[in-house]
This record gives structure tokens, C-alpha cells and sequence, in this order.
């Protein structure tokens, strides 16, 4: 139990992720962090400094719903129109005038520092103060971009929603090649292999891997509500998914599932 004054500010036991609902012992370091030790480990707490930005800081709405941490250090926020976060923490509409459409659904920052963004029922790219529509086969509209990411070749591959869905190649902002569904499972997050290829977060809580024209897939034993929300690839191959069911990750073909009863809170 965590105290303020005479008063519990916070209880903390097993179900909130403490190795132990015993505690034996406890220690504060130098950096103000707290240590308690229980039969099954030992664990820390520290403050952590959150801070929050609404319409209350200067957003146009509180209604974000894709993020990307550019290079240069700008926060870019799709809420509806496209917004700019800076260092300082100033908000500002850099990009508004002539915005293709009215709802961003994904983000994403080439090789080149372009941003890439998923837009209404298409896909527009930002550069310098202008939009550049990327149509599909034919000048067909490419469908809602669920997710995004560039592979080590350049290529910008985007996962759309339609009938049925599909994952796109793109080059020289021109669809090269269209893989529909059953061929390539749906996915919900896409990211780039260190090596060769891309990796897709699935749907069904799966991961797969798509290299040279060949799909490999990696099962996982999940819930039935289970998907991949979020991917992270590392330099030495491995990869880790973010799932209801728990933090998944692949390794030299080594499948691991860590949940509350690895330690996740």
C-alpha cells in the first residue's frame, strides 16, 4: 500500500503486477526509486511524469487516432486534420491547407523524411508543404490504410481495408503489386524486417513474415479476440507483438508468450 499522509493513495499486490501479494522487505534509493522485495522477486516503482495534451493544450480535438515520433523530433498527430507537436510542446496546423481528406488512419516517415498518411478511402504523401495522391491500379482509390511501413528496399507497403483486403507494394509512389486476401492473411500492423522483407502483425493474433515473394507464418495460441495492435522489429532479427493476450515475440524461429504471469503488469 502506497501512503500519502494518513491516506492510501495506491494498493499495489499480484493483480496489478507485483511479483508477490507478500512483501519482505523494502529499500529507497539515491534516485528516489522504491524497491520491494517478495518471496518470487524483487520489483521498483518510480514516478514517472505524464503529460497530457487536449483540446485544454491547444488540440483542435481530442480525437487523435494515429501518432508518429519523426526523426527531427516533431510528434505528429492525426485528429482529424494533421497536427505538429514540437519539443517545447507548442501545437500547431502546419499542413492543413489543401488536406486530402477528413480522418488520418495511419502514419508514416520514409527514408527520405516524407510523411506518408492514410486518409479517408486513400493514401496521400506530404513533402514541403504538399500532398501527393498514391491511386491504385488503374487510378482506383487504394481502400482505408489500416497500417504502414517501409522495408529495407524502399518499399512502402500498406495493409487496406476493401473486399477483400489487401497488401500493397508501393514504388516511385505507384502501386507495384497488389496481394489480396486469402493469399496474404489480413493484417492489423506491419512492420519492417531488419534484414529482408516485412513482418505482419495478424488479425487472428498470429505473426507472419513476407520475404522474397513467400509467406511464412508463426501461430500463437490466443483468445479469439486476439490481434496484433502493434509491432517492433530488432536489429538481430527478433520481433515482438503487442496482443490483448500478451506480448508476443519471435526469435530464430523460438515462439514466446509473456503475460501478468511473466511479469506484465
Amino acid at each position: 500500500e502506497r501512503r500519502r499522509g494518513h491516506r492510501a493513495a495506491a494498493e499495489h499486490g499480484g493483480a496489478d503486477g507485483l511479483s508477490s501479494d507478500t512483501v519482505t522487505g523494502f529499500y529507497e534509493d539515491r534516485e528516489g526509486n522504491f524497491w520491494v522485495a517478495t518471496p518470487e522477486g524483487l520489483d521498483c516503482f518510480r514516478d514517472t511524469r505524464v503529460i497530457s495534451f487536449s483540446t485544454r493544450e491547444g488540440l483542435s480535438k481530442n480525437a487523435v487516432t494515429s501518432v508518429l515520433a519523426a526523426r527531427d523530433g516533431t510528434v505528429w498527430l492525426g485528429n482529424a486534420v494533421l497536427e505538429s507537436l514540437r519539443a517545447d510542446r507548442s501545437i500547431s496546423l502546419p499542413a492543413n491547407i489543401n488536406f486530402p481528406g477528413k480522418q488520418l488512419t495511419s502514419m508514416l516517415e520514409d527514408s527520405a523524411g516524407r510523411l506518408w498518411m492514410g486518409v479517408d478511402n486513400g493514401l496521400s504523401v506530404y513533402e514541403t508543404g504538399r500532398y501527393l495522391s498514391v491511386k491504385g491500379f488503374k487510378g482506383a482509390p487504394i481502400g482505408v490504410v489500416l497500417t504502414l511501413t517501409e522495408d529495407r528496399e524502399n518499399n512502402v507497403w500498406a495493409e487496406t481495408l476493401g473486399n477483400p483486403t489487401r497488401l500493397l507494394r508501393i514504388r516511385d509512389f505507384t502501386v507495384q503489386e497488389e496481394i489480396p486476401a486469402p493469399q496474404i492473411p489480413r493484417a492489423t500492423s506491419l512492420v519492417a524486417d531488419s534484414r529482408d522483407g516485412i513482418w505482419l502483425g495478424l488479425a487472428n493474433g498470429d505473426l507472419a513474415r513476407y520475404q522474397q515473394g513467400k509467406l511464412e507464418t508463426f501461430p500463437f495460441k490466443q483468445n479469439e479476440n486476439s490481434r496484433v495492435r502493434q509491432l517492433a522489429a530488432m536489429s538481430d532479427g527478433s520481433v515482438l507483438g503487442a496482443t490483448p493476450s500478451g506480448l508476443i515475440g519471435w526469435q530464430n524461429g523460438t515462439l514466446r508468450t509473456l503475460t501478468v504471469q511473466n511479469g506484465l503488469p
